[in-house]
């Protein structure tokens, strides 16, 4: 009951300090839940420090997603990594918390009780059937905290798996599964089936699913819900764009940073978001100057990227044209357009053999004209094609 789980709370309030080992705690803590019977299982968890061994506890995250297990992690103070906290909770459609100071700790696990007791469903996925010729790419999710959840591309049996969680009441859970759906004359086609599967508790419901299809429409007129896919789609990138930032920066890796960096204003750009631009030229140049970014400035990047919602254009104002890079033909020498690829986006091999094989693809997204087309020309040069896209705001 609450009481119950207040009282556990307060006793976890008292726990800070000392080492992170932060995959063994999530062990242990999923080895204790999977003893009692519940109708939702959560576990908290409360960082204070970076952890000392990263990828036991991302493995020790997804086991716990598997489990069934939700994930919330709390930051505290001002060295904790917000980035890693969100790798942790976002296979379980978790979420970080990060209070401002260590006295607000209580308010935090307080509202923390109060969703858990706003639960309307529990043990909900997504499965998404991929159609015939449609190819997975990324996975986000869009709300209620954008992230990045996996590249999908590999996705065994042409389905995705999506893992929900529990459903709080008046809350909007959202994914978006970037694809590359093949050529059609058909005016719609059926791109994929998504089948969600939940539990009502309250009622005694186990087991519930409700499908529906998943269609394009050919040479339809951009919506309003167009607008709203592009505006989600660009807060789940900047979400994952300064995750990748902030990994870059404490790996020392400038040149990787001001990468990150130009594509977050790049993004602000196509929003129309002056203000945020202005935050991410201001970091641009303190990179670029070798100024050191404090833990707390790369906490408070991802904080805010967890709470980015687009910002509304204003019809009146005039629209900055940018472009994405689709690659449509690799062409006959692979050798050449993977080096004219690596040298113009910086990306690994393995990434862009992926990327080459899924052609027609998105190679470089929101790009000035300018650079969009002395692009285009690189891809040329190597005797690949290469065509220019008009992003819609």
């Amino acid at each position: 009951g609450r009481d119950t789980l207040q009282g556990r709370v307060g006793r976890l309030r008292q726990m800070i300090g000392g080492t992170t080992f932060t995959g063994g705690g999530i062990r242990t803590g999923a080895d204790l839940v999977q003893r009692f019977a519940a109708d939702a299982t959560i576990l908290v968890l409360l960082s204070d420090g970076a952890a000392d061994d990263k990828p036991e506890a991302l493995a020790q995250a997804l086991r716990a997603s598997e489990l069934g297990i939700q994930l919330f992690a709390v930051g505290i103070g001002d060295d904790y990594e917000a980035d890693h906290l969100r790798k942790l909770v976002t296979p379980s459609s978790g979420a970080v918390l990060a209070p401002s100071a260590l006295d607000k700790l209580a308010a935090t696990f307080s509202g923390l009780v109060a969703r858990v007791e706003s639960f309307i469903a529990t043990n909900a996925q997504l499965v998404v059937s991929l159609g015939e010729r449609v190819r997975g790419r990324q996975l986000y999710r869009t709300l209620p905290q954008p992230a990045f959840i996996a590249d999908v591309s590999a996705a065994p049996g042409g389905s995705v798996e999506i893992r929900v969680g529990n459903v709080e009441r008046g809350q909007t859970h959202a994914f978006l599964l970037a694809m590359v759906v093949p050529p059609s004359g058909e005016p719609a086609l059926e791109v994929a089936r998504a089948t969600l599967t939940f539990d009502v508790p309250s009622l005694g419901l186990r087991g519930q699913q409700q499908e529906v299809s998943l269609q394009v429409a050919r040479g339809a007129a951009p919506s309003a819900g167009s607008a709203e896919i592009s505006g989600a789609f660009r807060s789940a990138q900047i979400a994952r764009l300064v995750d990748e930032l902030a990994d870059a920066q404490r790996r020392n890796a400038k040149d990787e940073c001001l990468d990150r960096v130009g594509l977050l204003i790049r993004l602000s750009d196509e929003e129309g978001d002056d203000r945020a631009r202005a935050s991410y030229e201001e970091l641009r140049d303190s990179i670029a100057g070798n100024r050191a970014i404090a833990q707390r400035t790369l906490n408070e990047l991802v904080m805010a990227s967890t709470e980015h919602t687009p910002t509304p254009v204003d019809p009146s104002s005039p629209v900055k044209q940018l472009y994405d890079v689709v690659l449509a033909a690799p062409g006959d020498a692979p050798i050449l357009l993977l080096r004219a690829l690596r040298d113009a986006t910086g990306k690994s091999l393995h990434e862009l053999n992926g990327l080459i094989a899924m052609a027609p693809v998105a190679i470089q997204e929101a790009l000035p004209r300018r650079d969009a087309e002395a692009f285009v020309a690189q891809i040329e040069a190597s005797g690949a094609g290469a065509v220019l896209n008009l992003r819609r705001r």
